[in-house]
């Protein structure tokens, strides 16, 4: 009998958890459903549901996955770049964290706000030298011979190489480049 028990709970992970994590597993899912769908606006709501009743990061990774897509939908950019900047912060693997960042600064450059972003950055660093998501999106923004995401930038590419060149020492060559985070 135990071994049933043990191999059903294999099969089924989230058995055991309560009923705020089933009901979020549960909104989850419907949000998927919509998007399978198209229906935006509707996946949209049932994943920031499922968003306000994750339990631990891990939830929440996984929901801001899918509602990034919901996201690069909208008119307004506040909301996309708050769930890629959580993806930056909190993936477990350097791989995912710069694509998040190369995401978020193909999102911006695609709706012309790379010079807003850059400032934006630029007060975090000094305010928060450490800050994982601005020191990434300055690394994707401003690494010598990367993506053309420089190139929306026009003069603020050529007014501020000392800054960008300063956030890859500061953090290491090797950290910027892996978007290591420490936790």
């Amino acid at each position: 009998r135990l071994v049933l028990v043990v191999s059903c709970a294999a099969c089924w992970p989230n058995v055991g958890l309560g009923q705020q994590s089933r009901e979020a597993r549960e909104a989850y899912n419907q949000g998927l459903k919509h998007l399978r769908d198209k229906n935006n606006a509707e996946a949209q709501a049932a994943l920031e549901n499922a968003l306000a009743m994750a339990n631990d990061v891990a939830e929440q990774l996984k929901v801001y996955d899918v509602l990034v897509m919901c996201y690069r939908q909208l008119p307004e950019s506040d909301k996309m770049i708050t769930a890629q900047e959580f993806l930056i912060q909190h993936s477990p693997t350097s791989a995912r964290r710069s694509l998040s960042a190369r995401a978020l600064a193909s999102f911006l450059r695609e709706r012309g706000q790379i010079d807003e972003a850059v400032s934006r950055y630029e007060k975090r660093l000094k305010e928060d030298p450490d800050d994982h998501a601005a020191v990434a999106m300055m690394a994707v923004m401003f690494w010598p011979g990367g993506p053309p995401w420089h190139s929306a930038c026009g003069p603020a590419r050529s007014a501020r190489p000392r800054l960008a060149d300063r956030v890859v020492r500061r953090s290491g060559r090797r950290r910027a480049c892996q978007l290591s985070v420490s936790s």
